[in-house]
């Protein structure tokens, strides 16, 4: 499992989260939420690479930095 690739989809996702509140102003919902952004993501390249931890881990770590490093 490459680490790299976890902080990048957490990155990302937590990245398009902050683009889609700067650009439209107001919470598109399955667009902008940061966290079903890593999780569609990690999905997405777990399911091209077939490992299946690139589903979770950068889902839960998304969630720990939004609820704890961000509240």
């Amino acid at each position: 499992m490459n680490l790299y690739l976890i902080f990048w989809i957490s990155g990302l996702s937590l990245a398009i989260e902050q683009g889609f509140l700067e650009t439209f102003g107001k919470p598109m919902k399955p667009f902008s939420c940061g966290v079903c952004m890593s999780l569609w993501i990690g999905l997405t390249t777990s399911l091209l690479t077939g490992n299946y931890l690139y589903a979770f881990v950068p889902f839960l770590l998304t969630k720990v930095v939004s609820k704890f490093l961000w509240s």
